[in-house]
C-alpha cells in the first residue's frame, strides 16, 4: 500500500518519503544516510515492518507491475548515469526483503523434506532390522523344535517383534503422508521462487548500481569533510593565538592592580593607627566615668538593702503582734461565752447574732469601698480620654471647629520608651501581688496617681474582717491614707501621687442621675475588661497556650561581675494562629534596680513574625537573681524568665575511691587524684586525712531550727560483733528534728550487698526558707556536720535506726596480724560524748595504716583549673587499711569533698607470686606448661620441696622436685599438665565432671618453717569433639542449571573455640559460609549450607571430610542425582533495580531448546540421572507464579521447537500487602478512638471542675479578720487557707470509656479508610527486599489440550527473582491516595475536569513529566508538570470528554524524580435518556382570552443514571428573528410547511409564551415540571413559538408551542383552514364588536369550511361514508368573573339531510375550558354522481359572553379504490390475526360498515338542545369524543 501510494505521487519530497518509511517501521533509515547519518548495514531489519512477516503465506499482489514500471532491464545497456531516486531505493528494499522471505520459506520447506526423508529412511531401516530378527527367530525355532521352553520364549519375542513391526509400518505410512505434503509445499515454494527470477536479476543490477552511487557519494563526502577539517583546524589555531594574547594582557592588569593595592594599604595604615589611638583614649575616659558611676550606685543599693532588711524585721514583729492580738481576742470570746452561759443565756446564739451583724456591716462597707473603687477607675478613664482628646486637638486642630486654632501644629513622632526605675508604679511597692495597672492605654504617671487608693480599697474588699476600720469617705480620711502609705526609706517612690490623686478627686465628681445610667456604666466597664484578653479562633480551632515564644527561652546572665554591663537580645515570635498584639507590662520587683528593658511595641504582628527585646543588666550586688519580664498579648499574658548567676566554684574529684591492692610491708606506692574546678571562681583548698574528731559531734549543739548532716564511712575491717562491713565510702544526709519522738530518721540505704554507695546531697533547713540561710547557721555561717559510723543491723539488736543519736558510738578499727595468715585487731575507741580530746593526729594514724597525703596539701585552684593530688601508701604493719581523705575549701558555698583509699599489707618470708595458678581451659591428651614464681624476702637461702596431690601424679608434674632459693630473690619451677581420659577415675573430687573444673592442691615445704606455702593449680578440662546433626545428606534430584543446598549443623562440645575446615571437596560441591572454613566458639552450633551443583546428568555418591584444628577428621556421607532438563533458561536469576511502590520494572529472559540429537557420546543429552534420553522435538513449558507475588510473566505457557528460543517478559510491580494496610487501618482507627475518648474525658473533667467550683462558691467559708500595721497596710492572714487547688481530683480519676475494638474485617478493600492507611504506610515505608522462586515445568511435545502432556517434576527449571522495593518519591494525596482517577458517568459531549494532587515526600526537589495521552482519546492533561519542592504539592488537572457511550480506560505514566507512577484514568460515556411528556413534539396551549394568562405544563423525566442539566431557549427571543421574518413566508415554501415556526408576537413587547424554570438540574430517576405561560395581548389564531431543550449544553429536542387568542369566551375550529397561518396576510376572521345600543344591521356570519371524502371500494362494491368534525369550545381563563360556559345551535339542518349530511349533535353546551367535537357524516345518496362534489351550507349560532354566527360550508367528495379504507382495515386486523385460536366474537354493537344500498331513513330533528341526537347510520370507526 505504501509503494502504490508513493508511485501515485508525482514528485514526492524526502520528508514525505521519510515519514512514510517511519510509519512502515523505520525501514528507510539507512537510505537517508547522507542527511541523517544512519547505518547502511541494517537493511533487512529496517524494512521488517513492511508486511512480509508471515512465512506461510507469501503472496505478492501487484509488486511485479510496480517493478516493471520501475526498471526496464536491458543487458546491453550499462548502468544509468542518473542518480537513483529515493522511491526506487525504497522499492528495491521491499523487493529484497520479499525475495529473502521467499528464499527462507523455500529453505525451510526443503529442510522439512530432508528431515522427513531422513525419518523415512530410519523407519525403513528399522523395518528391515525387524524382518531380519523375525527370520532369525524362525530359523532358531526350526533348528530346535523340541525345546519347548525356548520355543515359547522365541514365540513371545516374535509376537513383540510383530507388534513393533506393525507400529513401524503405521509410522512409515504417516511419514510418507507427511513427506508428500512437504514435497508439494516445496514444489509450490520453488514455483513461487521461480516467478521472481527475473526480478532477482533486476534487483542485483539495481544493488550494484546503488553500491557505485554510494561509493561516489562517500568519496565526495570525504573530500568535503577533509576541507571542513582543514578550515576548523586553522580556525582553532587562530582562536588559541588570541587566547594567549588575552591571558597575557589579563596577567599584566592583575599585577598592576596588586601593586596599586599595596600602595593604598601602606597609605591607609597610618590613618588607621591615628584612629585607634583616639578610640582608645575615648574608651579609657568612658570606663573611668562608668566605674565612678557604678561605685556610687552600688553604695546606694547597699544602703537600700539594709533598709529593706530593717523593714522586713519590723514586718515580722508586726505579724507576731497581730497573732498575739488574735489569740487575745479568742480568749476574750471564750470569756464572753463563759459569762453568758453563767447568766443562763444562749451564748452561741448571742455570739452568732453579733457575728452576723458585724459581717453585714463589713459587707456593707466593702460594697461602698468597691463602689468607690469603680468610681476611681471610671475617673481615671475619663482623665485619660480627656488628655488624649487634648493631645489630638493639639496635633490635629483642623478636626475641631475652633476659632483659636489658627495654626496647624505638626504631628510629632513619639520617641522610643525605655523602662527605667523612675517608671515603676507606686502600687508595686505597696502591694507586690497587685497588678501593675489597667491596660487601657494610660501612662505610668496616671497609674501612680490612683495606686494608693486602689490598693487600700481592694484589700478592704478582699478581707471582710476589716470591718473594724472606719469607712474612708471624707477628705480627712484620704489624707490619713496618704500619710500612712509612705515609703520605708526616701527615694523609693517617685512622683507626687497623693497630691495628684487629691487634685483629681476635687476636679471630678461622679454623680449618676438614675439607676439605668449606673447599669450602663457598669456594663461598659465590664465589656472593656473582657476585651483586654480575647480568644483567638482560626479555622475553627481555638488557640490555647502562650502566644509568643522567646529565643532564647531564658535570659541568663552568667558569671556576673559587679561594675560591668551585660546586654542580651531576645527575639519574640508570634506562634499563634493569626494577627496578635504585644504590650510590655513590667518586670519582677527585685529586678528593676539592675535591668533596663528596651522594647518598641511592634503593633499588629502576623503569625510567624518576630520583634526584638533588649535587656541591659548592670549588677550592683553579688547575688543570684531570678525574675520575669511581663508582657500582655491579645490572647493573654506571658513572661520571659530572667536569671542572673554570680561567679561560683564547681569542684569535684575524678575518683571517689583509690585501691592500692595487696602490697608487702615496706613498699612505697603513690597514686594521684585530680581536683577539678569547672566554675569561674577560684578558692583555696586543703587536702588532708579526715579527722576522727569530726565523726562524733553531738547533734545537741545544733540550733533547734536547723538539721544535722551525717557523713557515714564504712570500712572493710571486722567489727566488734565479728562481721565485716562493706568496703567503700557512703555519705548521706539525714535531717534530725529534736522535737520528734526518739529522734528516729528514715534509713534509705541497703546493707545486703558488698558495696554501699550513696550520692552525696545537702539537707537544707526548710524548703520555704531563703537559699542563703538554708545551709548556714545564723551565728557562724558554717555547715553543721556530724561525722558518725552507723552500725549495721547485726550490730544493732533492735534492727532499726531508732534511739537517740547521742547514744550511738563512732568507732575506728584497724586490724593487726598476730602471726602469718591470721589477723588480729588493735582498736582505738572514742566515745562521741568525749568531744575532741581523744582525737588522733595524722602522724599517729599514718604509722598505723601507712597512708598519707603527698607534698601538695593546700593551695589555690583557679577558675576552670585541674590540680593533681598525691596519696602515698607506705604500710609498716600487715592488715587492711581503709582511710578517708577530705578536700576542704575556703569558699562558703563549696562543700567538702571526700574520698576513700583502701589497701592490704602482708608479711610472709617465702610466698608464691600467684596463690592460684590458672591453666585456663585445657583439652584432653594435650600438653600444657606454666611456671611458678617463688619469692624469698628473708636474708638467707631456704630449701624448697614441691609437692602435689598423689591422685594427680599421672596428669600433673612439678619440676624440679626440690630446690634452693637464694636470699631476697626468686625461683621459677616448671609445671607440666597432660590430662588423660582417665582423669575422671583418678582425680576423684578434685575434678568435677559436670563443670569440668579441676582444682589441684599443691604446696611448698620450706625448711625451718612449720607452715607450708600452699597454692592451687586450677584448670577447666574439656574435650575436642565436633558433631554433625545428620549422619548423611540426600540432595535428591537437582538440575544442572540449578543447585540444591542442605543445611547441616556442626556443634562444638568443647568449651574452647576450635577451628575447622572441609578438605578435598568435589568440584560439584560448595560449602558456605567462608567456603567451609571457620571457628566454632565454645558450646556453639553453627549452620552450614552444603550446596550441590551437578555438572551433568548422573548419580552421585561421595563423602565430605571436616578437619578440626587439632587434626581430627569428621566425615559425612552425601548422595544426589543430576538432572539435565530438555529446556534451559538464559538467566536463572533476575535482579531488579530498586523500584518504588506503584512503579513497575520489566526484565527479559529466554527459554532455549537446544536439544537436537539423542547421541549421548557427542554431547550431553537431556535425561534424569542415568535414565532414558528425552525425545527430540517440540517441548512445552509453563511458569507458575507464587500466590501473592507482585510479578507478572508473559507468555506463561508456550512450545519451543528444537534449536529455537522464546523470549519471556517478567514484570515487577511492588505493592503494599493488603494485610499490612488493613492492620494500619485498624491502628489508625484505634488511635482516633483513643483520642476521642481522651477528649470526652477532658469534657467530663471540665464539667466536674465547674461543678466543684459552683459547690465551693456556695459553701465558701468566711475569712478571718485581718490585722493592719501602723501605716494602715493590711497584713496577710497566714491562717487563711489558700485556694483548694490541691484538693481538686486529678483527671486520671475519671476512667476512660471502653475503647472500641476494630478488626481487619471491618474495613473494605478500596474504601477511603483503606486508601488512607495505604498512604500512611507509604509515607513511613522504609523499603523491603523480597525474593521469589518461580518454577517452570517442562514437558516433551506440543501443547494441545490442558492436561494432555505428561511432565516430570525433576525436569523443573527455577527462576529466582530478587525484588527490592523502596518508598516512592511522591504520593497521590487526593481521593484518599487512590491512583485511579474515576470520572464516573459523564454525558456524551460534556467535559469534566478533575484534579489530582501529588506531594513530594522526599527531602529534595523532583522533576515531573508525563507520557502523552491519546490525542484522539477523551482524556487530556490540562496543565503543565513543574518541579515539586520538598514536601510541596502539585495538582494535575485531567479532563474527560466522551464522544461515545462506551467505557473509557487509559493510563498515564508520570515520571517523578526518575521514578514512574501510573495513574489510571477511566470514565463512562453515557447517552442521557430523557423523556418529555409532549406528543408529536407539539404543545397546544389552547384558546385564551386576549389579555389573560393561562399556564400549561409538561414534564421532563430523567431515566438515565446521572444527573442531567437542562436549558430551555425560545426562538422568539432569538436575535435573528427579525432577519428571518424578512424572508419568504413559510407557507409559500413547500419545504417549510411541515417545519417549526414562530408566529406573531404581542404588540406591547411581552412574550406570548414564557417557560419556567428555563434551566436546572434533574437528578437521576426524577422529573422536572416545566410551566408554559400563554399570555396573548390581542386576538389571533396563529400564536406559535419554538422551545428548544438542550442537555449538557447540547441541543436535544425542539417543541412547537401554539395557541389562539380570542375576543369572546367561545370559539369554533375547523380542520380545513380558509387562510394561511400568517397574521399579516390573513383576512380578519372576527367582526367588529358594536355596542348593544346600536341598531345597525347584524354582522356578517363567519365562514367555515368543512371538507370530507367518502371511500368507494371497487372490489367489494361498497361505499363507506365520509366523516369530519367541528370543534366548539369555551376558552380557559384565570378571571373568575368570566368563568362561564357557552352553547351552540345548528339552524335548519333539514336541507343537509336531504343531501346526505347528518350532524350528530346539532345543539349543545360547554363549560368553561371545555370543548366539544361535532361530527358531520356524509352518506352519498343513491343518485349522486361521484364525479361531482356535494356542497351545502348551514348556520351555526354560538353564544357565550357574546353571540357569533358562523356559515359552515360543507363539501363532500367520493374517492374510488380497490381496497377498503385504512380505518376499516385497522379495525378488522386484530380479529383476523388472533394467534391464540378462533377470532373473538364481535361486540353486540352495530356492524362497523354500512353499505350504501341500506341508507337509513330520515329522522326528525329534536328541537331541544339537550335531547339525544338523532340516530346515525352505521359507521366504520367512532372517532368523536363521548358527550356528557
Amino acid at each position: 500500500l505504501l509503494l502504490n501510494r508513493w508511485m501515485a505521487t508525482p514528485d514526492p519530497t524526502e520528508e514525505d518519503l521519510y515519514a512514510a518509511a517511519r510509519l512502515a517501521g523505520d525501514a528507510a533509515d539507512f537510505v537517508f544516510e547522507d542527511d541523517f547519518g544512519s547505518d547502511p548495514g541494517n537493511d533487512a531489519e529496517d524494512v521488517a515492518a513492511l508486511g512480509f512477516e508471515d512465512d506461510d503465506n507469501l503472496s505478492y499482489d501487484g509488486i511485479e507491475d510496480d517493478l516493471d514500471n520501475l526498471v526496464d532491464f536491458d543487458d546491453d545497456d550499462g548502468p544509468s548515469k542518473e542518480k537513483m531516486s529515493q522511491k526506487e531505493k525504497v522499492e528495491m528494499i521491499a523487493m529484497r526483503r520479499h525475495l529473502e522471505n521467499i528464499d527462507e520459506f523455500t529453505n525451510k520447506k526443503q529442510f522439512s523434506v530432508d528431515r522427513t526423508e531422513e525419518e523415512l529412511r530410519r523407519c525403513r531401516e528399522k523395518l528391515q532390522q525387524l524382518d531380519e530378527e523375525q527370520d532369525n527367530i524362525h530359523q532358531q525355532i526350526a533348528n530346535d523344535p523340541q525345546n519347548h521352553v525356548q520355543t515359547q520364549r522365541l514365540e513371545k519375542a516374535l509376537e513383540k517383534l510383530a507388534i513393533e513391526q506393525k507400529a513401524e509400518e503405521d509410522l512409515e505410512a504417516k511419514i510418507l503422508e507427511t513427506l508428500d505434503t512437504a514435497q508439494v509445499e516445496l514444489a509450490q515454494a520453488n514455483v513461487e521462487k521461480g516467478k521472481f527470477s527475473l526480478y532477482r536479476e533486476q534487483l542485483e543490477f539495481l544493488e550494484t548500481k546503488l553500491s557505485k552511487e554510494k561509493s561516489l557519494e562517500a568519496r565526495d563526502r570525504l573530500r568535503t569533510e577533509n576541507l571542513l577539517a582543514t578550515n576548523a583546524e586553522m580556525k582553532m589555531r587562530r582562536t588559541q593565538t588570541e587566547n594567549i594574547k588575552m591571558r597575557k594582557q589579563s596577567n599584566e592588569r592583575r599585577l598592576r592592580a596588586i601593586e596599586s593595592a599595596k600602595e593604598n594599604r601602606e597609605r591607609a595604615k597610618s590613618f588607621l593607627k591615628e584612629t585607634m589611638q583616639r578610640m582608645k583614649q575615648k574608651s579609657d575616659l568612658e570606663n573611668e566615668e562608668s566605674r565612678a558611676y557604678f561605685n556610687h550606685r552600688m553604695k546606694s543599693i547597699l544602703e537600700l538593702k539594709n533598709d529593706i532588711q530593717d523593714t522586713r524585721e519590723n514586718l515580722i514583729a508586726q505579724q507576731l503582734r497581730d497573732h498575739a492580738a488574735a489569740a487575745e481576742d479568742n480568749k476574750k470570746l471564750d470569756a464572753e461565752k463563759t459569762r453568758l452561759s453563767s447568766e443562763g443565756l444562749n451564748a452561741e446564739a448571742i455570739i452568732l447574732a453579733n457575728q452576723r451583724r458585724q459581717t453585714f456591716q463589713s459587707e456593707e462597707r466593702a460594697s461602698k469601698a468597691a463602689q468607690r473603687q469603680r468610681e476611681v477607675q471610671i475617673l481615671s478613664k475619663i482623665i485619660s480620654e480627656e488628655e488624649n482628646l487634648e493631645k489630638r486637638k493639639a496635633q490635629q486642630p483642623w478636626l475641631w471647629d475652633s476659632k483659636k486654632s489658627t495654626e496647624l501644629k505638626p504631628v510629632v513622632r513619639p520617641k522610643k520608651k525605655v523602662l527605667e526605675r523612675s517608671g515603676v508604679p507606686v502600687q508595686s511597692a505597696v502591694s507586690p501581688s497587685s497588678s501593675p495597672g489597667p491596660l487601657d492605654g494610660t501612662d505610668f504617671g496616671q497609674n501612680r496617681a490612683i495606686s494608693v487608693d486602689t490598693s487600700v480599697t481592694s484589700l478592704s474588699e478582699g478581707n471582710p474582717a476589716a470591718g473594724d476600720q472606719p469607712v474612708l469617705e471624707d477628705e480627712a480620711e484620704w489624707n490619713q491614707i496618704e500619710d500612712l502609705a509612705k515609703p520605708a526609706f526616701p527615694g523609693l517612690w517617685s512622683g507626687e501621687s497623693g497630691s495628684s490623686s487629691k487634685m483629681d478627686r476635687e476636679k471630678y465628681t461622679l454623680n449618676y442621675g438614675t439607676q439605668m445610667e449606673k447599669d450602663m456604666m457598669f456594663r461598659a466597664l465590664e465589656k472593656q475588661k473582657a476585651g483586654i484578653v480575647q480568644k483567638q479562633v482560626a479555622a475553627r480551632r481555638e488557640f490555647k497556650g502562650v502566644a509568643y515564644s522567646a529565643k532564647p527561652e531564658v535570659a541568663h546572665f552568667k558569671d556576673l561581675e559587679i561594675g560591668k554591663t551585660y546586654k542580651k537580645k531576645i527575639k519574640l515570635t508570634n506562634v499563634s494562629y493569626s494577627i496578635n498584639y504585644l504590650k510590655l507590662i513590667g518586670m519582677s520587683e527585685h529586678l528593676k534596680d539592675f535591668i533596663a528593658v528596651e522594647f518598641e511595641s511592634p503593633g499588629q504582628m502576623s503569625a510567624g513574625m518576630t520583634c526584638d527585646l533588649f535587656l541591659t543588666f548592670t549588677p550592683m550586688i553579688n547575688e543570684n537573681l531570678e525574675g520575669t519580664i511581663d508582657f500582655l498579648s491579645q490572647t493573654g499574658p506571658f513572661h520571659v524568665p530572667v536569671k542572673c548567676s554570680v561567679k561560683r566554684c564547681e569542684l569535684s574529684l575524678d575518683v571517689q575511691q583509690v585501691d592500692f591492692g595487696t602490697e608487702v610491708v615496706g613498699q612505697n606506692l603513690k597514686k594521684t587524684v585530680t581536683l577539678i574546678n569547672k566554675g569561674a571562681l577560684s578558692t583555696e583548698f586543703k587536702f588532708q586525712r579526715k579527722p576522727i574528731g569530726h565523726r562524733a559531734q553531738s547533734s545537741a549543739s545544733s540550733e533547734p531550727d536547723l538539721s544535722s548532716t551525717a557523713s557515714v564511712t564504712a570500712t572493710g575491717t571486722k567489727t566488734a560483733f565479728g562481721k565485716e562491713t562493706t568496703i567503700g565510702t557512703m555519705e548521706k544526709t539525714a535531717s534530725f528534728n529534736p522535737t520528734t519522738a526518739g529522734g528516729a530518721t528514715k534509713r534509705e540505704d541497703t546493707l545486703g550487698g558488698d558495696t554501699l554507695e550513696k550520692e552525696p546531697t545537702m539537707a537544707t533547713v526548710g524548703e520555704a526558707s531563703k537559699p542563703e540561710t538554708a545551709v548556714e547557721q545564723p551565728s557562724t555561717g558554717k555547715v553543721a556536720t556530724i561525722s558518725i559510723k552507723e552500725p549495721t543491723f547485726a550490730e544493732d539488736p533492735r534492727g532499726s535506726m531508732g534511739g537517740n543519736l547521742t547514744d550511738r558510738e563512732a568507732r575506728f578499727s584497724v586490724s593487726i596480724s598476730e602471726h602469718p595468715g591470721v589477723q588480729s585487731g588493735v582498736t582505738t575507741h572514742r566515745d562521741a560524748k568525749t568531744g575532741d580530746k581523744g582525737d588522733l593526729d595524722e602522724d599517729e594514724l599514718t604509722k598505723i595504716d601507712g597512708m598519707h597525703t603527698g607534698t601538695l596539701r593546700e593551695g589555690i585552684i583557679g577558675p576552670f583549673q585541674q590540680i593533681k593530688l598525691e596519696i602515698l601508701y607506705d604500710p609498716i604493719l600487715p592488715g587492711n587499711s581503709h582511710v578517708e581523705f577530705e578536700v576542704s575549701f575556703t569558699d562558703k558555698e563549696s562543700r567538702t569533698l571526700y574520698m576513700t583509699a583502701i589497701g592490704r599489707a602482708i608479711d610472709v618470708p617465702v610466698w608464691v607470686e600467684r596463690q592460684s595458678v590458672p591453666l585456663e581451659i585445657c583439652m584432653f591428651d594435650r600438653l600444657y606448661q606454666d611456671s611458678i614464681i617463688v619469692r624469698n624476702r628473708a636474708t638467707i637461702a631456704l630449701g624448697l620441696k614441691f609437692e602435689i596431690d598423689k591422685r594427680m601424679k599421672n596428669h600433673l608434674e612439678l619440676l624440679p622436685k626440690t630446690a634452693y632459693i637464694q636470699a631476697q630473690s626468686s625461683f621459677s619451677a616448671q609445671l607440666k599438665f597432660l590430662p588423660r581420659r582417665t582423669l575422671l577415675e583418678d582425680a576423684g573430687d578434685i575434678y568435677d565432671e559436670r563443670t569440668g573444673v579441676m582444682e589441684v592442691p599443691c604446696w611448698i615445704t620450706v625448711a625451718d618453717q612449720n607452715e607450708p606455702v600452699p597454692f592451687i593449680v586450677t584448670a577447666i578440662v574439656t574435650n575436642s569433639d565436633l558433631e554433625f546433626d545428620k549422619a548423611s545428606i540426600n540432595f535428591g534430584y537437582c538440575s544442572i542449571y540449578e543447585n540444591v543446598y542442605s543445611s547441616i549443623k556442626l556443634s562444638n562440645h568443647s568449651i574452647l573455640p576450635q577451628s575447622f575446615g572441609f578438605v578435598k571437596i568435589p568440584p560439584y560441591v560448595d560449602i558456605q559460609p567462608n567456603d567451609g572454613f571457620g571457628t566454632l566458639l565454645p558450646e556453639e552450633t553453627i549452620t552450614l549450607d552444603v550446596i550441590f551443583s551437578p555438572k551433568r546428568a548422573d548419580e552421585y555418591d561421595f563423602e565430605l571430610t571436616c578437619k578440626s584444628g587439632i587434626d581430627r577428621n569428621f566425615k559425612i556421607k552425601c548422595q544426589g542425582i543430576g538432572v539435565h532438563p530438555p529446556l534451559e533458561l538464559s538467566h536463572s536469576t533476575i535482579n531488579f533495580a530498586a523500584t518504588a511502590v506503584g512503579d513497575q520494572n520489566i526484565a527479559s529472559i529466554f527459554v532455549i531448546n537446544s536439544h537436537t540429537s539423542r547421541n549421548e557420546y557427542t554431547h550431553p543429552v537431556p535425561r534424569i540421572g542415568r535414565g532414558e534420553v528425552a525425545p527430540v522435538g517440540p517441548t512445552s513449558f509453563e511458569f507458575c507464579i507464587p500466590e501473592g507475588a507482585p510479578l507478572e510473566i508473559w507468555p506463561v505457557v508456550g512450545t519451543i521447537e528444537p534449536n529455537s528460543k522464546q523470549i519471556i517478559k517478567v514484570l515487577y510491580k511492588p505493592v503494599v500487602s493488603k494485610a499490612a494496610i488493613l492492620n494500619e487501618a485498624v491502628r489508625i482507627a484505634q488511635k482516633k478512638d483513643y483520642e476521642a475518648a481522651l477528649l470526652e474525658r477532658e469534657e467530663k473533667y471540665k464539667e466536674l471542675l465547674t461543678k466543684l467550683a459552683e459547690d465551693a462558691e456556695k459553701g465558701k467559708a468566711k475569712p478571718k479578720k485581718a490585722a493592719t500595721d501602723k501605716r494602715g497596710t493590711i497584713a496577710p492572714n497566714r491562717d487563711t487557707p489558700s485556694a483548694d487547688k490541691e484538693e481538686l481530683p486529678p483527671i486520671e480519676t475519671i476512667p476512660l470509656r471502653e475503647l472500641k475494638e476494630f478488626k481487619t474485617e471491618d474495613f473494605i478493600v478500596g474504601s477511603d479508610t483503606y486508601l488512607s492507611a495505604r498512604g500512611s504506610l507509604l509515607r513511613t515505608f522504609e523499603g523491603e527486599f523480597q525474593s521469589f522462586t518461580i518454577p517452570c515445568y517442562v514437558a516433551s511435545g506440543a501443547l494441545k489440550d490442558p492436561g494432555d502432556l505428561e511432565y516430570s517434576v525433576y525436569n523443573t527449571l527455577y527462576l529466582e527473582v530478587h525484588c527490592p522495593a523502596v518508598r516512592p518519591n511522591a504520593l497521590v494525596i487526593s481521593d484518599c491516595g487512590s491512583n485511579e482517577v474515576d470520572f464516573g458517568k459523564v454525558a456524551i459531549g460534556q467535559s469534566i475536569v478533575k484534579p489530582t494532587t501529588l506531594q513530594n515526600i522526599t527531602d529534595d526537589s523532583i522533576d515531573a513529566s508525563a507520557t502523552p495521552l491519546d490525542p484522539f482519546g477523551p482524556f487530556d492533561l490540562r496543565n503543565a508538570l513543574l518541579e515539586i519542592d520538598p514536601n510541596a504539592t502539585h495538582t494535575c488537572l485531567f479532563s474527560f470528554t466522551p464522544t461515545e457511550a462506551v467505557v473509557y480506560h487509559e493510563t498515564i505514566n508520570l515520571t517523578l524524580g526518575g521514578e514512574s507512577m501510573l495513574l489510571t484514568l477511566k470514565g463512562v460515556g453515557v447517552t442521557p435518556h430523557v423523556a418529555i411528556s409532549v406528543k408529536n413534539d407539539t404543545l397546544d396551549c389552547g384558546h385564551v382570552l386576549a389579555g389573560d394568562s393561562v399556564p400549561t405544563t409538561f414534564t421532563i423525566l430523567n431515566d438515565s443514571d446521572l444527573a442531567v442539566p437542562f436549558l430551555i431557549t425560545q426562538d422568539a427571543k432569538s436575535l435573528t428573528l427579525h432577519e428571518e421574518n424578512q424572508k419568504v413566508p413559510y407557507f409559500l415554501d413547500e419545504d417549510k410547511l411541515e417545519g417549526l415556526r414562530v408566529g406573531p408576537q404581542n404588540f406591547y413587547g411581552d412574550m406570548v409564551f414564557d417557560c419556567s424554570p428555563w434551566q436546572g438540574l434533574i437528578e437521576s430517576g426524577s422529573s422536572r415540571e416545566i410551566t408554559v405561560m400563554f399570555s396573548p395581548d390581542h386576538p389571533s389564531q396563529h400564536f406559535a413559538d419554538v422551545v428548544r431543550v438542550s442537555l449538557f449544553s447540547m441541543p436535544y429536542t425542539a417543541i412547537q408551542l401554539k395557541g389562539v387568542g380570542c375576543v369572546h369566551t367561545t370559539y369554533v375550529e375547523s380542520p380545513c383552514p380558509l387562510s394561511p397561518a400568517l397574521e399579516s396576510l390573513g383576512v380578519s376572521m372576527q367582526p367588529e364588536v358594536e355596542e348593544e345600543s346600536s341598531k345597525a344591521a347584524a354582522a356578517p356570519p363567519i365562514p367555515l369550511l368543512l371538507e370530507m371524502e367518502a371511500w368507494h371500494c371497487d372490489k367489494e362494491g361498497k361505499t363507506y361514508p365520509a366523516r369530519a368534525s367541528l370543534v366548539v369550545g369555551s376558552v380557559k381563563t384565570s378571571n373568575a368573573a368570566q368563568k362561564k360556559g357557552g352553547e351552540y345551535t345548528f339552524d335548519n339542518i333539514a336541507p343537509l339531510q336531504a343531501k346526505g349530511f347528518n350532524i350528530d349533535q346539532p345543539k349543545g353546551s360547554m363549560e368553561s375550558g371545555q370543548q366539544k367535537s361535532v361530527e358531520v357524516v356524509w352518506t352519498p345518496p343513491d343518485d349522486h354522481d361521484p364525479n361531482i362534489p356535494m356542497e351545502a351550507n348551514v348556520k351555526l349560532m354560538v353564544r357565550g359572553d357574546a353571540s357569533d354566527t358562523y356559515n359552515v360550508m360543507l363539501r363532500a367528495l367520493v374517492i374510488s379504490s380497490d381496497e377498503p379504507p385504512p380505518s376499516v382495515v385497522q379495525v378488522q386486523q386484530p380479529q383476523d390475526e388472533s394467534p391464540d385460536g378462533p377470532p373473538a366474537k364481535a361486540p353486540e354493537a352495530k356492524p362497523a360498515v354500512a353499505p350504501v344500498e341500506q341508507s337509513p331513513p330520515e329522522q326528525p330533528v329534536d328541537p331541544q338542545p339537550e335531547s339525544q341526537p338523532a340516530p346515525l347510520p352505521e359507521t366504520v370507526v367512532e372517532e368523536s369524543e363521548p358527550t356528557e
